[in-house]
């Protein structure tokens, strides 16, 4: 049986509830106190369009609990882009029907650098 779920960008008002059982989840693999997100770090996480999905919140809220020291998980630690984000479309989907996880994978990385070019053409100073 397949279960489809929706993309994060679609229900940014779940993310909280999700980035906070990951950190409750992780808090207690890594035998850590439990950490909590501050109102703007919450933000930031709901206006980011989350390409990698759960998997790249989860990876994400892992950093954050080895690199935070205090209990608040503030916005600044977040590494996510910052500015104003292509809203995604339909033309920029990626069809998963019919790709193995490897075809998948190379169509996120793909589009993955592919934005990341377009996004920051110009802007590497030395």
């Amino acid at each position: 049986m397949r279960i489809q779920t929706p993309p994060l960008r679609e229900i940014t008002e779940d993310i909280p509830v999700i980035a906070k059982h990951f950190l409750a989840k992780h808090c207690g693999h890594a035998r850590r106190p439990l950490k909590d997100f501050t109102p703007a770090a919450i933000q930031s996480l709901k206006n980011y369009s989350w390409p990698g999905n759960a998997w790249q919140l989860e990876n994400e809220v892992k950093r954050l609990i080895a690199s935070v020291r205090g209990p608040l998980i503030a916005d600044e630690p977040l590494e996510l882009p910052r500015g104003t984000a292509e809203p995604v479309g339909q033309d920029r989907e990626i069809s998963y029907d019919g790709k193995t996880i490897d075809g998948v994978i190379d169509a996120i990385e793909r589009r993955t650098v592919e934005d990341a070019l377009k996004n920051n053409t110009g802007t590497n100073k030395r």
